[in-house]
C-alpha cells in the first residue's frame, strides 16, 4: 500500500512540473562593478534602495533634515510643472547668494549610489549642487554640480564634466556613485538621460567619472540641493521625484 501511495505522489509531482505548476524560485543577481552594467528590461525598481517618493504629507521616508537658508524646501510641491510622478514632488530652490537643501543619513558605508528624476529650473548657473554625498559629520565627499550647463562630478579635488549639456525645465534622470579611496584613487561618477530615455549611461557624452578623487571617508549623508555663494546672484533650483539611495549596489535604469 505504501509503495502505491509513493508511486501516485511521484506521478502527481511529474504532472504538476510538466504543467508549470509548483514552487517558484527567484534568483537575485549581485550588483555589477562600479560604472558598469545597469538595469534592463522594465527598469530597476531597486528593492535595496531607500526610495523617497514625496507622496502624502511631508516625506514618505522618515529622517530627512532641511536647511532652509532663505530659499525654499517644499516636499509637498504640487504646482506646475510638478509633480513629475504621482501627486507631489520635492522643490528645492535658492535665492540670490543663498541656498537650501534637504538631507538624510543612511548606514555608514564605503560606497554609495543615488538615482533621481529631476527637473532643473536653471542650467545657466554654476556651482549649484544637485546631489551630494557626505560623511557622518556632513563633510562633502562627492557632488553633482551644475557647471555652465553641464553636470560636473566632484570628488575631493578631482572633477570631470559631462560632454553633453543638460536640459532645463524638462525631466532628466540622474545617477550618481561614490567609492571611497585611500589617497588619490577614490571613484565618483554621474550620468543622466533625457526623458523619455531612462537607461543609465556608462559612457559617452552624458556620463562623467573621476578615478583620482581625494575623498577617503565613508559615506553616510545623502543631500538634495545646496550650493555656495558663487551663484553671482542667479536663482537656481530643482524639482525632485523618485529618489533612490543605497549602499548595496548599482541602481539600474528607471522603471
Amino acid at each position: 500500500m505504501k509503495v502505491i501511495v509513493l508511486l501516485l505522489a511521484s506521478l502527481a509531482l511529474v504532472i504538476l512540473t510538466c504543467l508549470g505548476i509548483g514552487v517558484q524560485s527567484h534568483v537575485f543577481q549581485a550588483a555589477t562593478a562600479a560604472g558598469g552594467g545597469g538595469g534592463g528590461g522594465g527598469g530597476d525598481a531597486c528593492s535595496t534602495c531607500t526610495n523617497e517618493t514625496f507622496e502624502g504629507t511631508g516625506y514618505a521616508v522618515a529622517g530627512w533634515s532641511e536647511g532652509v537658508n532663505g530659499g525654499i524646501v517644499n516636499e509637498d510641491y504640487a504646482t506646475a510643472p510638478a509633480p513629475i510622478l504621482g501627486s507631489q514632488s520635492l522643490l528645492v530652490k535658492n535665492v540670490a547668494f543663498a541656498s537650501s537643501y534637504t538631507e538624510i543619513n543612511l548606514p555608514n558605508a564605503t560606497e554609495g549610489w543615488m538615482r533621481a528624476a529631476i527637473v532643473l529650473t536653471n542650467t545657466a548657473v554654476s556651482t549649484w549642487y544637485v546631489l551630494m554625498l557626505a560623511d557622518n559629520g556632513g563633510a562633502e565627499l562627492a557632488s553633482v554640480i551644475i557647471q555652465a550647463g553641464k553636470l560636473r562630478i566632484k570628488c575631493g579635488t578631482a572633477t570631470a564634466d559631462t560632454g553633453t549639456s543638460i536640459t532645463a525645465n524638462t525631466t532628466n534622470y540622474v545617477w550618481m556613485h561614490y567609492l571611497k579611496g585611500t589617497g588619490a584613487n577614490a571613484v565618483a561618477d554621474v550620468g543622466f538621460a533625457l526623458h523619455p530615455t531612462k537607461t543609465r549611461p556608462t559612457g559617452g557624452g552624458t556620463f562623467a567619472q573621476v578615478t583620482t578623487g581625494t575623498s577617503t571617508a565613508n559615506v553616510q549623508l545623502y543631500r538634495l540641493g545646496g550650493g555656495d555663494i558663487t551663484f553671482g546672484g542667479a536663482v537656481a533650483g530643482a524639482i525632485y521625484e523618485t529618489v533612490g539611495m543605497t549602499t548595496l549596489g548599482v541602481i539600474g535604469d528607471f522603471p
